[in-house]
């Protein structure tokens, strides 16, 4: 059978290279595989991949780097999924700014890691009841949430920010996370640098021109 995509896989721990191969094999992917930075910049020019499970702290070239070189050398270079231990928003920010396609943090599961490289792909990804991501139906009060977010506040400031209860500020979160098909913060943030976010004196949200859905009783 012919598999979905190819798959590299760049870390340099050979336990984690091995569990995520076997998720990726059982699930239709074909994988290769690099224990350096070095190795992983050789196989995105000649093996051509069509994604890339990165780690950050790597011997040889650290993922940065990779994501330098790629950025600097090749036109067309697959999408990156960063792959980290400490993912803080001020490093998932740094990382998207730097043109990752996403962010995982490890340890990560198999549904995660499958729905991110099916993302990047740009193969479904429904939620688990079925619904599919809405980012078109986000609030101004979830869009100011995730702006703030992006500038790497905790949700303790942003609630002082917005002058909100930190159980109403956390049900934002978990609402505009919901919407976005990610798990966490970090994942609606590393979402946030996939797309163009709204103005928010502005009538429309995203690129597409979805209209933003305004709650009841809230704030221009």
């Amino acid at each position: 059978m012919e598999a979905i995509a190819t798959v590299l896989i760049a870390d340099d721990d050979p336990s984690l290279r091995r569990t995520t191969r076997i998720i990726l094999e059982t699930n239709g992917y074909r994988v290769i595989e690099a224990g350096d930075g070095d190795e992983a910049l050789r196989l995105l020019g000649n093996a051509r991949p069509d994604v890339a499970l990165v780690d950050v702290v790597m011997p040889t070239a650290c993922g940065y780097e990779v994501l330098g070189g790629v950025r600097d050398n090749w036109d067309g270079a697959p999408p990156i999924l960063m792959m980290t231990g400490y993912a803080s928003v001020d490093a998932v920010v740094e990382l998207m700014r730097e043109g990752a396609f996403d962010c995982l943090a490890k340890p990560f599961g198999e549904r995660d890691l499958l729905d991110r490289i099916e993302r990047a792909l740009g193969l479904e990804s429904p939620l688990e009841d079925g619904e599919s991501p809405s980012p078109e139906k986000l609030s101004r009060r979830e869009i100011e949430v995730l702006l703030l977010m992006r500038e790497g506040m905790t949700n303790r400031d942003i609630a002082a920010r917005m002058r909100l209860g930190q159980r109403t500020l956390d049900e934002y979160v978990k609402r505009l996370c919901k919407k976005l098909g990610v798990s966490n913060r970090t994942g609606a943030v590393a979402w946030s640098y996939r797309h163009t976010m709204v103005d928010l004196d502005s009538a429309t949200a995203f690129p597409d021109g979805a209209q933003v859905e305004v709650e009841a009783g809230s704030e221009g």
